[in-house]
């Protein structure tokens, strides 16, 4: 990789250029990718950028700024992030590169201005300044506090089907519906299924969900679909932003403020691509798989945690055989995922052999096709979430059999929570 004298080196300090690009490969799903000439594609494309004057600066709440050639700020509050996009060759996510401010800047000592680089994709880029802002988000619509976001779930949940939305212990009330709510929007931003009344400053979106009582005034069936209406903000973001939302659920005040219907966001277009198929191999090489557990060894049970990468791999290995045979047995027992634009599935892990107790953690698995053929030919193991990220996850696409996942019994992991809602370790 050449960093030296590259547009990238001259703009900022790349603190750890393999660790970027690897989690770059990771969220364009091309793992397999050199890194010296994915390098050389994301380089290309910044100076191409740069050229075009398309590397957007904005402050700590997500609204541009200007930012001088001598590194000087013409608007205030300062800068702190920079951001051009990127489209990597065979994927298909749209994903951005984003630098902060770098901490050591010295115009004296000529250090670069920006520190990076980190990646998200549309989905997680407002979670780059989440934590370091004093407002409260679902998705691009803004609260003014936490309490005010638990009260709008809270409406939610009163004129929505029954339904288990928090599990057994949470560190933010609600928190599988936060998740649900957020990632469906952003499935029908993705989709161009927001509709909006441009006049009144109004959007709205299907969340997918029904509300727990019938509509006299609807046509048909009467069941009501509830919908998200929130007035577009005055102040100009990077992208649109959203206040004072309400909840609908009647067609008839819907209609009087648009034209058109929203449709409910999708995320798979057959019922075979949500089905695990357990006579598929499923498979990560030695390599593969010892880095799968390097990184994930703090979600393994405590007692297991000092053995070898080598035991460990062995205990996985017999476990993933355990599950597809009882996969087997219940073909809704690994259930699909949505994730970066495409299905995965997750496959609970008994370390142990104990079907009595609840799994130790869901492995992440791709389904991999032939080029000359559209059937999965087997599945590639890419890493392993908690109980709470696969409930989370799961939920987007429908509601989980509860075999394995019982929100009622699961804990939410500290390492996932406000911050941390949107679609997580795919």
């Amino acid at each position: 990789m050449r960093l030296s004298g590259s547009e990238i080196g001259k703009f900022a300090y790349f603190g750890d250029p393999e660790k970027s690009l690897e989690m770059l490969k990771h969220l364009a799903g091309v793992p397999s990718r050199d890194i010296d000439s994915l390098f050389e594609e994301v380089e290309e494309q910044f100076r191409e950028c740069s050229a075009r004057s398309e590397i957007v600066y904005f402050d700590i709440d997500g609204i541009p700024c200007a930012q001088g050639d001598d590194f000087s700020w013409s608007s205030e509050p300062a800068c702190c992030y920079a951001l051009f996009p990127v489209k990597i060759a065979g994927s298909k996510a749209t994903l951005f590169g984003v630098f902060s401010e770098n901490e050591k800047y010295s115009i004296a000592q000529k250090t670069q201005k920006w520190y990076g680089l980190f990646w998200f994709d549309t989905t997680h880029l407002n979670h780059a300044f989440y934590e370091k802002t004093s407002k409260t988000y679902l998705g691009d619509i803004v609260f003014g506090s936490r309490n005010k976001l638990e009260e709008f779930l809270d409406r939610i949940l009163e004129i929505a089907m029954p339904e288990d939305w928090d599990f057994y212990h949470e560190y933010f009330r609600h928190s599988i519906l936060k998740s649900y709510i957020e990632n469906t929007y952003y499935r029908a931003k993705s989709e161009e299924k927001i509709v909006s009344n441009k006049n009144e400053g109004l959007s709205a979106f299907n969340t997918g969900l029904l509300a727990n009582r019938f509509d006299v005034s609807s046509i048909g069936s009467g069941v009501s679909e509830i919908y998200i209406i929130a007035r577009i903000m005055d102040k100009q973001f990077i992208y649109p932003r959203y206040e004072r939302p309400e909840v609908c659920i009647s067609r008839v005040e819907y209609d009087q403020l648009f034209s058109r219907v929203p449709e409910i966001p999708s995320f798979f277009e057959r019922i075979e691509d949500v089905l695990f198929n357990p006579d598929r191999d499923v498979h990560s090489d030695a390599k593969g798989m010892l880095h799968i557990i390097g990184d994930n060894r703090d979600r393994f049970p405590q007692k297991l945690q000092e053995e070898s990468d080598h035991q460990l791999r062995q205990l996985l290995m017999a476990a993933i055989e355990r599950t597809k045979m009882l996969a087997k047995r219940n073909y809704k027992l690994v259930v699909p995922q949505f994730y970066s634009g495409k299905i995965q599935f997750l496959m609970p892990i008994f370390l142990s052999g104990d079907l009595s107790r609840d799994p130790d953690f869901a492995l992440v698995l791709n389904p991999l096709r032939s080029s000359d053929s559209d059937k999965v030919n087997s599945y590639e193991a890419t890493t392993i979430i908690t109980l709470d990220m696969a409930y989370k996850n799961a939920r987007l696409i429908a509601k989980p059999d509860n075999t394995w996942l019982k929100p009622s019994s699961i804990v939410e992991s500290e390492e996932n929570t406000f911050s941390g809602d949107t679609l997580i370790d795919g």
